[in-house]
């Protein structure tokens, strides 16, 4: 990338010795990643299966957020589709569950 800042000209640097080499090891990499990512995601729905209704960020952002209970509050609706939001207590404990109806 610093090769790159210094002299953007794209042909100038797809002519680079090595560069198409790290691209496909970089490439090789990135998949192998995209194929774990999924993989994982596949079990965290195995063990709940309502989860399979988000779509992957939503997925990741839940699973980052377990920690910060009303950061995943966001996403209730979208997995249960009687839950619009929740009743936190000052200690984050849950008080109680409302409804789309505000019930």
């Amino acid at each position: 990338m610093n090769t790159v800042i210094q002299d953007p000209e794209i042909l100038m640097q797809c002519s680079v010795e090595g560069r198409k080499d790290t691209f496909c090891d970089c490439n090789k990499n990135l998949e192998l990643v995209q194929k774990g990512l999924k993989e994982y995601l596949e079990k965290k729905c195995s063990y709940f299966c309502r989860f399979y209704f988000l779509s992957n960020d939503d997925l990741l952002e839940i699973l980052s957020q377990t920690k910060e209970i009303r950061k995943v509050k966001a996403h209730l609706s979208k997995v249960f589709e009687g839950v619009a939001d929740l009743d936190f207590k000052p200690d984050d404990t849950m008080h109680g569950v409302i409804s789309p109806q505000r019930e």
